[in-house]
């Protein structure tokens, strides 16, 4: 089954994952990049760099084959929306795993980007990391990593500390262990709210996994 990731409607970004997890819980198992009309949000080099680092990576890590040609097959959307509806729908999800598992106890990742600062972690986040003896994974536009490289890191771990970023879905729609704080303030809020994901878990989420709801950072 196909299933179609318009790039003139969805960004080049984590949110694919969303869209994959829905998408191969639907049967799809060939996904359409579709970039007739231009991109939505990212161009040039660095929609490049994010189809090459996030989007086709993580086909290959769900075992997903792909192309770039002319949309056909579903659209189940690029949301958290997309795949509650599915898991509704289902049952359950497909989640992610990862071929090789790391050796590092506990990770700490950093998201430091102009888009949305606001959700950029703050040195407390470094401080955190010195004390629990975590592995600092830096933002991937500061230090580049390959994505199966990466989640074969949280796979490994004992426990995974995110904020509001990108990476973090990579371990929401697997079984590995995560606990993220969100700040549910402002857009933000309003966001999860029309999402249908706001101030509690993930109904497929393992007594390993949680996410915080707080304006707060963590704290050891």
């Amino acid at each position: 089954m196909d299933a179609s990731y318009n790039l003139r409607q969805s960004p080049a970004s984590f949110n694919f994952i969303e869209f994959l997890v829905a998408a191969t819980t639907y049967g799809a198992d060939h996904i359409i990049f579709d970039l007739q009309n231009g991109s939505k949000k990212f161009h040039g080099q660095e929609l490049e760099e994010r189809i090459h680092s996030i989007l086709i990576p993580a086909c290959k890590i769900v075992g997903v084959s792909f192309d770039f040609t002319e949309s056909r097959g579903i659209t189940p959307g690029h949301h958290m929306s997309s795949v509650l509806k599915a898991y509704r729908e289902k049952g359950f999800i497909r989640k992610l795993i990862s071929k090789t598992k790391g050796s590092d106890r506990f990770t700490v990742t950093i998201r430091h980007y102009h888009r949305h600062p606001e959700r950029n972690t703050g040195d407390e986040w470094r401080v955190f990391a010195k004390k629990i003896g975590a592995r600092v994974i830096e933002d991937y536009y500061d230090e580049p990593i390959d994505l199966a490289e990466r989640f074969s890191i949280y796979a490994g771990a004992e426990m995974n500390y995110f904020g509001q970023n990108g990476p973090l879905s990579l371990c929401l729609f697997s079984d590995y262990p995560y606990t993220a704080y969100i700040k549910p303030v402002g857009r933000w809020e309003t966001y999860h709210k029309e999402h249908g994901w706001y101030n509690e878990q993930l109904p497929w989420a393992n007594e390993n996994q949680k996410i915080i709801w707080t304006e707060t950072s963590p704290t050891y």
